[in-house]
Parts: structure tokens; sequence; C-alpha cells
């Protein structure tokens, strides 16, 4: 199994997605659109905490890495397609990620949008 590449990864999610880092943004991303959508994020939720990371698989070439999430966040800014809601809810996120030379240079995500609409109308 490739650490580097899941460290990179798990550093990006943790410190960057979740915890808002720009500077460890700037250090993990070599993508002009990756920065965009991770900045979206952070504006858009707030309250943001990580319930489940993992599993987290490597590819064996060593260029990709796929992993599940389960965050906790509260969204106050419209996001994506969705308005904001204000209310604070639990989504799943699965996502794979391609990495070279130490750095994440496409993601590709599905969010659990249809768990946060239905945060919101409760």
């Amino acid at each position: 199994m490739n650490m580097d590449i899941v460290g990179v990864v798990e550093r990006y999610v943790r410190e960057a997605l979740i915890g808002g880092d720009r500077r460890v943004l700037a250090d993990l991303v070599d993508s002009d659109e990756i920065p965009d959508l991770t900045n979206a994020f952070t504006g858009a939720f707030t309250d943001r905490s990580i319930n489940t990371f993992g599993p987290i698989f490597p590819s064996a070439d060593g260029q990709y890495v796929a992993c599940y999430l389960n965050v906790h966040l509260r969204q106050v800014a419209p996001f994506l397609h969705v308005n904001a809601i204000g209310s604070a809810a639990d989504i799943d996120i699965v996502a794979i990620y391609q990495v070279d030379d130490g750095k994440v240079t496409h993601v590709w995500v599905e969010w659990d949008m249809a768990g946060l609409i239905a945060a919101g109308a409760q």
C-alpha cells in the first residue's frame, strides 16, 4: 500500500476540506478547479467535523485513492444546486482522488445531496 498518496489525501480531507486551512490546500493541490470547489464547500458549511473516515483504498498503480466519509456540517450558504438551509446534517461522501507528484490533481465526488436537502425539510 502506498502510504504517501493515502497521506496526501487524508491530509487534504482533514486539514483543507474539513479544517478549512487554505495553506494546506495550496501545498497539496495542483489543480485550478479543486481549490474553487474546496473554498465553495468551506464557505457554504460551518460546524464541519468527520464522523467516519474510511475505508481508504489506494490503487495498485499508486495514482488514485478512493475513500468514504461521513461528515457533520451546517449549511449557511448555497452550495452547488442546494440553497442554504441552516440545518445541521450528517452526510455521506464518496470520492476518488488522483495524486501526481504528491499533489491532488483531480477529484471525482459523490455527495449525499438528497440527505442534505432532507435535513432542510425537517
